[in-house]
């Protein structure tokens, strides 16, 4: 997929495109090494002087198939854009590790506003959030008579289980239903013929087909997320697109809204002036000027919708990744199953609790744990968010347990994982017991991270895999 062409002069660097040049000479393209750390600051000085930048953005994603080098030796503005830490091995630890040890201008997060706070309290602050950064410059007027189906564009395969069941209940339920690939711009033309097209996200993040859906004149049924996820704060649901939780609801509302066309247009053509308003080319320029000046608007700070790093922080640099590692696991696990219940014990780390909530379909149990609900509260994560009942019925068996409620707290039938919040802190004969007792419940360590065991099942497998940095 293309970068928005933000300058009629850009050059774009990427191990995806091939060295190449304009009648005149002028460089339009360079290849990068692949997954090799290269020097950008040289890079950028051997450039013929009619083609040094005025600015210089970065992608920067959790497979680093892109490694830029030296950045503080770089004289021109620098902006990280951060993406895709919601997904591959250690994504918040690699990213994290690699931002502490180059120096960029500016950070900018895209589609997951919601890790925004890991990166405060790495003391990276201030880091920014502007969505639909990659969005394309194309624009369709939402269609008077689309085809009546439901369309989805976009990837499947092992790397989205929940997704696949969606798609498969939709079917099984005679929805008539598209399922394609194709490049985007034939994408777009596909998201404004059908009636609805469907979306869910990879893991809970703030996808660019929700922008891309909207801006093609789509009306988009797509699943509700948490707040910290940014997408409540700037479209509404039932009046630019609708929101969906389960398979019941997808259903249900795919049936609704085909055979309710006008309150279907009234959407779509909300949805299309919304984001055309908010983040047409011109706009996003006018937002990266703002940058430059040092004159960020308000609602570009993620702490706006999240409060999290605000009211609670880490210890020490251990506490920081041991608590990225956990999140880091569920997170995983969240991507790799319809449900996650995770039963938190009353005197578990509220901060690791918190940490959690931004996984919409985490059902999280609270078992008399009010340190819990008072931080939640400070940090803006409304009672609503525990003690949910799950929709699904292939759920899997957390608990989240502090070493002090062990004794009194027992390892339920049904588990399949235990998280030890304070692990860390244990002495040695605490951890020995710990360890006794969870093999007792047929539960092992793991080696992703200390204070984590698991049953013999087979959770997802990712983490065998050692960080891409």
């Amino acid at each position: 997929m293309p970068p928005p062409a933000y300058s009629e002069h850009m050059l774009i660097c990427s191990p995806y495109y091939p060295n190449s040049r304009d009648e005149n000479g002028n460089i339009l393209s360079l290849n990068l090494p692949e997954k090799k750390q290269y020097d950008l600051a040289g890079l950028i000085n051997s450039l013929p002087e009619s083609q040094q930048p005025d600015l210089v953005i970065i992608r920067l994603d959790s497979t680093f198939q892109h490694v830029p080098g030296n950045i503080k030796a770089i004289s021109q503005p620098t902006i990280a854009l951060i993406g895709d830490t919601h997904h591959m091995s250690r994504p918040l630890q690699s990213m994290l590790g690699f931002l502490l040890t180059e120096n960029f201008d500016h950070l900018l997060i895209d589609h997951t506003p919601q890790h925004s706070h890991w990166f405060n309290q790495a003391g990276l602050a201030p880091i920014y959030w502007l969505p639909g950064m990659l969005l394309a410059d194309t624009w369709i007027k939402p269609c008077s008579d689309p085809q009546a189906h439901v369309v989805f564009i976009g990837q499947m395969g092992k790397a989205h289980p929940v997704r696949n069941d969606l798609l498969e209940g939709l079917q099984q339920a005679d929805i008539p239903l598209s399922v394609l690939t194709a490049p985007q711009k034939v994408a777009c033309r596909h998201y404004n013929k059908a009636a609805i097209t469907f979306n869910h996200s990879l893991n809970g993040d703030f996808n660019l087909r929700v922008f891309e859906t909207l801006a093609s004149g789509g009306f988009l049924l797509t699943e509700e997320l948490e707040p910290q996820a940014g997408q409540d704060s700037i479209f509404t649901d039932g009046e630019h697109l609708v929101y969906y939780r389960g398979i019941d609801d997808l259903i249900a509302k795919c049936k609704y809204y085909l055979s309710h066309t006008q309150e279907r247009n009234r959407i779509a053509r909300a949805g299309h002036l919304r984001v055309k308003k908010l983040f047409s080319i011109k706009q996003r320029m006018k937002n990266f000027q703002q940058l430059l000046n040092h004159k960020p608007q308000n609602s570009w700070r993620p702490n706006v919708i999240d409060k999290r790093s605000e009211v609670y922080a880490c210890h020490n640099k251990d506490d920081l990744f041991q608590r990225v590692a956990i999140y880091e696991w569920i997170q995983e696990q969240h991507r790799a199953y319809n449900a996650i219940s995770c039963q938190i014990s009353p005197n578990a780390d509220p901060r690791i609790v918190c940490d959690m909530a931004d996984l919409p379909r985490l059902i999280i149990l609270l078992d008399d744990n009010q340190a819990v609900l008072d931080l939640a509260e400070a940090a803006g994560i409304h009672a609503s968010r525990f003690n949910r009942k799950s929709t699904s019925a292939d759920v899997r068996y957390i608990q989240l347990l502090a070493a002090e409620d062990i004794s009194s707290t027992a390892i339920l039938a049904h588990t399949e994982a235990v998280i030890i919040s304070d692990w860390q802190e244990c002495n040695k004969q605490q951890q020995q017991e710990i360890n006794q007792l969870c093999a007792s419940a047929q539960l092992i360590p793991t080696n992703f991270t200390e204070g984590l065991f698991l049953n013999i099942e087979p959770w997802s497998d990712v983490w065998n895999k050692p960080p891409h940095t």
